[in-house]
């Protein structure tokens, strides 16, 4: 919603969710955007987008409930643009999941493999790009 509320932002959102009811709310908040956004359900890969679609990627306090980390990972490359940015959280011990809990140079490492090229890794905040 803050990126839609930006009055210099004039691009479209793609929000996926495995969950109906989180696009439903989702729904409700962004209402006054209608055409500025699109909601899709997914539960499963591949995400129904071709290669290098978008600009951001953004996958906040997800990849840390998911299975494993790298299916995803390697999706959200996949999708992005060469020269685009990712921003997603890692996880930490405070979220309940440490067992999905990567330390940065591991997460970092993973990411590399994966075919990210340029990751610089904000610790304190949330986020990183590549």
């Amino acid at each position: 919603m803050a990126l839609l509320s930006e009055p210099k932002f004039n691009g479209h959102v793609v929000a996926v969710d495995v969950s109906v009811g989180m696009l439903n709310e989702a729904a409700k908040k962004l209402a006054e955007y209608r055409g500025r956004f699109t909601l899709v359900h997914k539960i499963n890969y591949p995400l129904p987008f071709p290669d290098e679609t978008f600009d951001v990627v953004s996958c906040m306090e997800a990849l840390e409930v998911m299975p494993e980390m790298d299916t995803p990972l390697a999706e959200l490359y996949r999708v992005l643009r060469p020269g685009g940015m990712l921003i997603t959280s890692r996880g930490t011990d405070a979220s309940g999941r440490s067992a999905k809990v990567r330390s940065v140079d591991a997460f970092k490492t993973l990411l590399q493999e994966i075919g990210f090229e340029q990751v610089n890794i904000i610790l304190g905040g949330a986020g990183l790009t590549a």
